[in-house]
């Protein structure tokens, strides 16, 4: 019959291996994460750029050409720019930009809004708020979905966008 001191001992030896064992995958593991947090950030970014550019380029082949073509009518019609959209389709639909590069245009308006001064009972001064818009486009020269705002909505290049019935019916599952 085994005694005390020898099950002690035994168990006491499983308990420590598996505790250096524990110790030592802890260790590989967080130097391994370590590794990976130098680049987590660029390659996040890297990713969700990449991932953007393949939405963009695929787009106009997600859907039959005939809808395609129909949508992009009548976003121009509306002036409301699509994601997919190539750089000469954005500029009927809004127009052109204030500033260009190969991959962002960028568009700028000054808005008056509220009086300052009045003259009477009319407005002698408005104060003006300076917007700005920016498109960003993939190497093919194809719209990306994300589109940035100096005031954080969706810009007044999307005004109409969402008007009925054009939204769901052109853009609803887009």
């Amino acid at each position: 019959m085994a005694q005390f001191k020898e099950v002690f001992s035994t168990t006491a030896k499983v308990i420590l291996a598996l505790f250096l064992i524990s110790l030592g995958i802890g260790i590989v593991l967080g130097l391994v994460n370590l590794a990976g947090s130098s680049h987590a950030s660029s390659s996040k970014s890297d990713w969700e750029a990449e991932y953007m550019t393949k939405q963009a380029d695929g787009k106009k082949s997600s859907m039959p050409l005939s809808k395609w073509n129909r949508t992009i009518e009548a976003a121009i019609k509306y002036h409301c720019p699509a994601e997919g959209m190539t750089k000469e389709e954005v500029e009927k639909t809004i127009g052109k930009p204030a500033e260009t590069t190969d991959s962002t245009w960028t568009y700028r308006r000054s808005v008056q809004k509220e009086c300052l001064r009045y003259d009477g009972d009319n407005c002698a001064e408005y104060a003006h708020k300076d917007e700005t818009e920016y498109f960003d486009f993939t190497p093919a020269a194809h719209l990306k979905a994300r589109m940035q705002t100096t005031y954080g909505d969706d810009g007044w290049l999307y005004m109409n966008c969402f008007s009925e019935p054009f939204y769901s019916r052109y853009f609803v599952g887009w």
